[in-house]
């Protein structure tokens, strides 16, 4: 039989076995904790700079097309504007009012007002296409497809089954870009001949299929996706609290499945 101090020792042993466990279940607890709290750390370091990313590529698409509308005003609707005037000062003169060239310096002036009309009108539509405001999504869609297969060479299929109110007003203009961008990225840099774009139900669900048959880019290099033109595209998405998936590789097309939520 054991004595008592054989007794006391098993039982300090035991506590300090149990009291050693308690100690490492507490450090390994603690270690874990800290783990976790720097994954947690470096998930949201990356979510921000992925919203910081994603917003400077937003306010670079913004400033681009700024740049280019002031471009454009400058080049297409001053610059005739200030034509259109110096004829007008011209025509003050009562030798030049009373000479041969009168009618000729006011038919001139006449087309360059048309001109400049014109180009308003094109600048105009660029900013907000007048058959999106005045006849919804769809026709919009059905327009700039129309356009883009006037392009010699180039064939653009679309279905559109979306129910009229699927998307607010207010936000169909970012689903035109995006199929805007998506068309002149088929265009500009992968050289498609045939671009299919499909937009369907599916439950609380509308999906935009985009495919195109042109030289395709590897999906998979960061490069790629950090592009303007994907980051505009991205950017808009996420307005639309929507997701996207891309699949794409050198020669194989372009394929995006882009999916929305109905609104309420």
């Amino acid at each position: 039989m054991l004595d008592e101090n054989e007794i006391f020792w098993y039982i300090t042993i035991g506590f300090g076995v149990i009291f050693f466990l308690a100690i490492l279940v507490i450090v390994f607890f603690l270690f874990s904790r800290k783990q976790i709290f720097k994954k947690e750390l470096e998930k949201q370091t990356l979510k921000l700079k992925y919203q910081e990313d994603l917003l400077k590529a937003t306010i670079l698409t913004q400033e681009k097309e700024r740049a280019r509308i002031a471009r454009d005003i400058h080049d297409e609707v001053s610059s005739k504007l200030n034509v259109i005037v110096l004829n007008m000062n011209l025509l003050q003169d009562e030798d030049v009012r009373k000479s041969s060239r009168a009618g000729e310096i006011s038919l001139k002036a006449k087309e360059i007002g048309s001109r400049a009309l014109e180009n308003a009108r094109r600048i105009s539509h660029d900013l907000l296409p007048p058959v999106l405001e005045g006849f919804g999504l769809e026709a919009a869609i059905e327009e700039i497809c129309d356009e883009f297969n006037t392009i010699d060479g180039l064939k653009v299929k679309h279905a559109y089954t979306w129910p009229q109110d699927a998307i607010e007003k207010t936000r169909q203009i970012h689903v035109y870009r995006i199929i805007q961008e998506m068309l002149n990225n088929s265009v500009r840099h992968g050289q498609a001949t045939l671009i299919t774009i499909k937009f369907d139900e599916d439950g609380n669900n509308l999906t935009l299929l985009y495919t195109d048959n042109g030289k395709g880019f590897d999906a998979a290099d960061p490069e790629n996706a950090n592009g303007l033109g994907m980051k505009n595209i991205e950017s808009r998405v996420n307005l639309l609290s929507g997701r996207w998936i891309i699949n794409s590789s050198p020669g194989k097309g372009v394929h995006i499945q882009t999916i929305f939520k109905k609104q309420a």
